[in-house]
């Protein structure tokens, strides 16, 4: 069963999704991606969105293939095929529901961190994890990562980066599907001109995210 706390972050509330051990989601609560519909399909299903991204990104990797979830440590971590979950349970941190459930400690471990983070005392993450995606947008996911802390990419830096620089508008897409943000740090990507362009949690949260960044690099 996926369970979600609610974190209320400086730029708004910030929906934090678990299954078992593992993050599988950290989403501003009006732009969830993350649920346990999406994630049973992406583990039993070819992913819906393989094709109109692997026109856009040409001779980028075919994304044909099931997907699963995969830890930063690149261990695979899947569900059972056809496993079915209940609906999760949105908390609010410290909130007690009728069942006595509440947060554990995995979803208390990354609200520490998440404070050092806005406090400017912590640039990376070191929670289990897993991200849901196609193969390429686990790819786009794997060169956000490796942007640093305070620093930006532009688009078709990201996409020549993963060896397909023609694939910017599928990087863009990728993006928009990053169930994780903040860890795995969409808000680092910009327009070729330095424009801020798009952002799940909204324009005022990326801007809000990068000044402080600047502001403890």
């Amino acid at each position: 069963m996926i369970n979600h706390v609610i974190y209320n972050s400086p730029f708004g509330p910030l929906t934090i999704s678990y299954l078992g051990d593992l993050i599988i989601g950290i989403e501003t609560t009006a732009n969830m991606n993350v649920n346990d519909e999406s994630v049973s399909e992406s583990v039993t299903t070819e992913n819906k969105n393989a094709t109109s991204e692997n026109a856009i990104a040409e001779n980028a990797t075919s994304e044909n293939d099931s997907t699963a979830a995969v830890r930063f440590d690149e261990n695979e971590h899947t569900l059972a095929d056809g496993q079915d979950s209940e609906e999760g349970q949105v908390l609010s941190a410290g909130q007690v529901p009728d069942d006595g459930q509440v947060p554990c400690a995995l979803t208390d471990l990354v609200i520490a961190q998440l404070d050092e983070y806005f406090a400017g005392q912590r640039k990376t993450f070191d929670f289990p994890m897993a991200l849901y995606g196609t193969e390429f947008q686990k790819t786009v996911w794997k060169a956000l990562c490796a942007i640093p802390y305070g620093e930006t990419r532009t688009y078709g830096q990201i996409a020549s980066a993963i060896g397909n620089p023609r694939a910017s508008r599928a990087v863009g897409m990728a993006n928009n599907r990053n169930p994780i943000s903040i860890v795995v740090p969409c808000h680092r990507v910009i327009g070729a001109n330095g424009s801020l362009v798009g952002y799940g949690g909204g324009l005022a949260m990326k801007e809000g995210l990068l000044a402080l960044e600047k502001k403890y690099s």
